[in-house]
């Protein structure tokens, strides 16, 4: 009986150190081996609808003061901060200093720009009992950003008359905005002697015509 229960108890206590001889004496467990795992990341664009593509932000008003009338010499004018208008649309012009253009085509299909204004209708009285012949308007020493592919007027300054005449210009590298910043003294109207006929208040209309054909 004693023998078979120390048999017993050798048996057990071995297959006790046994167990213990495996967790101390066997080698460590290694590290797991670093897991690397891709994922996917996607954007898409769109071209800008064509009519959205291309566009005028912003054409200043321009105002030039009250004048007596002169008949023996020209009347050169610069600009003032405001002055009277005809009473339809409103009775005061406001001048402002801005002109900007936004082209918002990719680079890939963009071409180029020229933005064009013209004095399309003579300063003339309200009733249109009397008009202004040729009348110019000088706008000059502009500062214009980004310069990168764009040239102002002739390259610092541009006279309007009732031809269309290139203000902006844009290369296919003027994309996104480019304005051209002015103030009253770089706005300039010039009238020849006795163009001026009768007293009043004289308006014209100024057109500005962006089109997607550069001259660059």
């Amino acid at each position: 009986m004693n023998k078979r229960r120390l048999g017993t108890v050798l048996v057990t206590t071995l297959a006790a150190v046994g167990a213990v001889s495996v967790i101390d004496t066997g080698q460590a467990m290694a590290a797991p081996a670093d897991q690397t795992a891709t994922s996917r990341a996607g954007v898409e664009f769109t071209d800008v609808p064509q009519e959205d593509a291309l566009k005028i932000l912003a054409v200043p008003d321009m105002h030039f003061g009250s004048h007596e009338i002169n008949n023996d010499t020209a009347t050169t004018a610069t600009a003032v901060d405001s002055g009277t208008g005809h009473t339809t649309p409103g009775s005061t012009i406001t001048t402002g200093h801005t002109i900007s253009v936004q082209d918002r085509r990719s680079a890939a299909t963009a071409t180029g720009w020229t933005l064009n204004a013209k004095i399309s209708a003579s300063f003339a009285l309200e009733d249109n009992s009397a008009t202004i012949d040729g009348a110019t308007i000088t706008l000059q020493n502009g500062t214009t950003t980004p310069t990168t592919g764009v040239t102002f007027g002739d390259g610092s300054s541009v006279t309007l008359n009732d031809t269309d005449t290139p203000v902006l210009e844009g290369s296919n590298a003027a994309i996104g905005t480019v304005t051209t910043s002015l103030t009253n003294n770089d706005m300039t109207l010039a009238i020849p002697a006795r163009a001026v006929t009768k007293a009043g208040v004289y308006e014209a209309a100024v057109t500005w015509n962006l089109q997607a054909v550069p001259t660059l």
